[in-house]
């Protein structure tokens, strides 16, 4: 062995670096399989306490841990293989000694968000026509009569990189505690001709109950001007006996 390629000068073998960059890769696509399955976890936990109350108006909400824990293994792609000696836009050095205990930190913060989204999971809620019934960690948690409402926001407008995605939103704030989003299951046009007219059926008594709250008389009880292109793309794949429903989401009878 020269003293060029010994483990006294520094110099990796030329196959750590690829392992480095290997284990790092792999990280990443296990943790994203395991961040999948229990973000879908928690899904159908609150779609099974809304399918056994009857209800077809659900929603699940953001977390704040399952977002860490999706970019925490990309972490790996950044300090895993420095410390494997590779010098590709690496913050770290060759860490020859130490390369495995970053590997296993990188790990350890994975399974240590990965735990905390599945016990705090399963968040969101389910709507039924007296009353928005919020879930948390696959529990119910708290419910809130439509009484309760402050004023709604309904929306239909373009999104995404390039405004060219249309969503709709109808979402229902309260005095106290979160935000009930009843078009979380229908915002794209790819299911609207499939469940849109089913939804307008089942959130028509909500839309009445909160039309009817003296909050309502507000102004800005209703905000969201009508996008004409998202009006559109809807209108277009909505069934004709559901448009007049679909508009009248974004009006109030006493206004």
């Amino acid at each position: 062995m020269s003293i060029v390629e010994g483990p006294e000068s520094g110099a990796p073998p030329k196959n750590r670096p690829l392992l480095g960059w290997l284990l790092a890769v792999l990280l990443v696509v296990a943790q994203l399989v395991v961040f999948g399955m229990i973000s879908n976890q928690g899904d159908n936990a609150v779609e099974r306490l809304a399918d056994a109350a009857d209800s077809r108006i659900w929603w699940s909400d953001f977390s704040w841990f399952g977002f860490i824990g999706f970019l925490i293994p990309f972490l790996g792609l950044v300090f895993i293989p420095g410390a494997f000696g590779s010098r590709i836009r690496q913050a770290l050095p060759p860490m020859p000694r130490f390369k495995w205990l970053v590997l296993g930190a990188v790990a350890l913060l994975c399974v240590g968000f990965d735990i905390a989204q599945f016990v705090t999971g399963g968040k969101g809620g389910y709507a039924t026509d007296d009353e928005a019934v919020f879930i948390s960690g696959g529990r119910e948690a708290n419910r809130l009569p439509w009484s309760d409402a402050t004023h709604v926001f309904v929306a239909c407008n373009m999104e995404g990189k390039n405004n060219n995605k249309p969503a709709f939103h109808y979402r229902v704030v309260f005095a106290s505690g979160p935000a009930a989003d009843l078009g979380d299951r229908v915002g794209s046009t790819a299911t609207a001709e499939a469940s849109f007219a089913a939804w307008l059926r089942n959130v028509r008594p909500i839309d009445d109950a909160l039309n009817d709250l003296p909050a309502a008389r507000r102004a800005d009880f209703f905000s969201g001007d009508k996008d004409a292109e998202c009006f559109t793309a809807y209108d277009a794949v909505i069934p004709e006996s559901s448009r007049r429903g679909f508009h009248r989401l974004f009006t109030h009878p006493g206004q």
